[in-house]
């Protein structure tokens, strides 16, 4: 099985990439896979962060944590403009083709 990248997942069409954990641990392992490819939070390394449950995946290599308007068009994405991409953090790993949420 190939290794799936978090890279990857920032070519998505839409404007937009959140990924969803459901545990922190879970969060943690994405963020060391997020260091390991150069993401960070402005200087910040993703290890030295707190976990959460939605983090954006923004052009340039940047992560970005997902504020309480960020939730609420997570909640509504199928009425944001451009949209936005979910990824099920968990399955995406794990190889699964239906990791979109």
């Amino acid at each position: 099985m190939k290794n799936r990248t978090i890279r990857e997942l920032r070519d998505s069409p839409t404007a937009k990439v959140y990924i969803q954990f459901r545990s922190d641990a879970l969060c943690r392992e994405f963020y060391k896979q997020a260091e390991a490819e150069g993401y960070r939070f402005g200087e910040i390394m993703p290890t030295a962060s707190s976990p959460g449950d939605l983090i954006a995946i923004q052009d340039d290599y940047k992560l970005a944590f997902v504020g309480w308007v960020g939730h609420m068009a997570y909640q509504n994405r199928k009425a944001v403009v451009g949209g936005i991409t979910c990824i099920d953090y968990e399955k995406y790993i794990a190889g699964w083709d239906d990791y979109l949420i």
